[in-house]
């Protein structure tokens, strides 16, 4: 993922911030400040396919994450790459998760 379709997904609305990692968990690119929440980014795809193989849920690609007065975030899993991106939390998870696709895949 490129700088400019980062800049893309930053400039959607109710986007707070977005980090990039690589498949090791090591921090590529970061707009977010938390440190924690950046920490959690780069675990995740490392413990996904423990997740997969344990729940027979087949390949995770995307996590959501909802709390009722956080903000929300949502995880983008590759295996080359993954995306966190953090947002507003009166937003439309589904509708911000389409406009975020959009950009990767165009």
């Amino acid at each position: 993922m490129n700088p400019e379709m980062l800049g893309k997904i930053t400039a959607i609305k109710g986007v707070i911030g977005v980090t990039l990692t690589d498949p090791y968990g090591e921090l590529l690119s970061s707009s977010i400040d938390d440190e924690k929440v950046n920490e959690f980014i780069a675990f995740l795809p490392g413990i996904t396919p423990v997740i997969e193989e344990g729940l027979g849920l087949g390949v995770v690609s995307q996590v959501m994450l909802k709390g009722p007065q956080l903000d929300n975030l949502t995880i983008f899993i590759d295996k080359g790459q993954s995306l966190g991106v953090q947002s507003e939390p009166r937003g439309s998870m589904q509708v911000l998760s389409r406009q975020i696709k959009e950009v990767i895949t165009s």
